[in-house]
């Protein structure tokens, strides 16, 4: 499963836009609608409800206030409504849990996947969020909201993977790869090799067999 964070060109929350022509196509199914007041709902047009994200995003100091992101997963391994859950709880991570924000689920790629569309200006405060770091953040969250969700706890996996014999390095990247892991040598010890997921480093181990 990844998370993509997608850049947004202008203050016009096109996301809202798009993901509702994928529903009005039926290419896209709404799942959730968050944190949104009650004049703001299912039945609200797509242009309502940008209306509503421009009006609480008006901040001098965030000219690119959309935050969109997409969660997916391989072909069809989550449903739609396990997708769901997972944006729900990265949003909480992402530390958007009180933000108004909608998620889509869309088919029609052979790649299940969601949507998620919010504001990046604090809906309480006024101000910007912090997005430092934004994409590292991203998916340090996902993993999380996997671990959560699915019960999936990467180190885990990784420590019962090197419990295999192995007679190389080589097969023991192979075997990491297989398993949706990235193995990189480490940039402060060269006799060192980073086992990362996402991103996201998950256990540093020494480069010797």
């Amino acid at each position: 499963m990844i998370v993509k964070i997608l850049s947004s060109a202008s203050r016009d929350f096109h996301g809202v836009k798009y993901n509702d022509k994928k529903v009005h196509n039926e290419k896209g199914e709404l799942m959730l609608m968050k944190n949104f007041p009650s004049f703001i709902n299912e039945s609200s047009s797509q242009e309502e409800v940008r209306n509503y994200f421009k009006a609480i995003s008006e901040s001098e100091r965030t000219r690119k206030p959309q935050f969109h992101a997409v969660i997916s997963t391989k072909y069809q391994e989550h449903s739609k409504e396990q997708l769901t859950e997972i944006a729900n709880n990265f949003m909480q991570e992402m530390g958007y849990g009180q933000q108004p924000y909608l998620v889509v689920f869309h088919k029609d790629t052979e790649n299940n996947h969601v949507h998620i569309v919010s504001t990046r200006v604090d809906k309480s405060t006024g101000k910007k969020i912090n997005d430092s770091f934004e994409r590292l953040k991203s998916q340090q969250a996902l993993t999380k909201a996997m671990e959560k969700v699915l019960g999936t706890n990467h180190q885990a996996t990784i420590e019962k993977l090197l419990q295999y014999r192995f007679s190389n390095l080589q097969q023991l990247e192979m075997l990491l790869t297989h398993n949706g892991f990235k193995v990189v040598q480490s940039e402060n010890n060269p006799n060192q090799m980073d086992i990362l997921h996402n991103g996201v480093i998950q256990k540093r181990r020494n480069g010797q067999k």
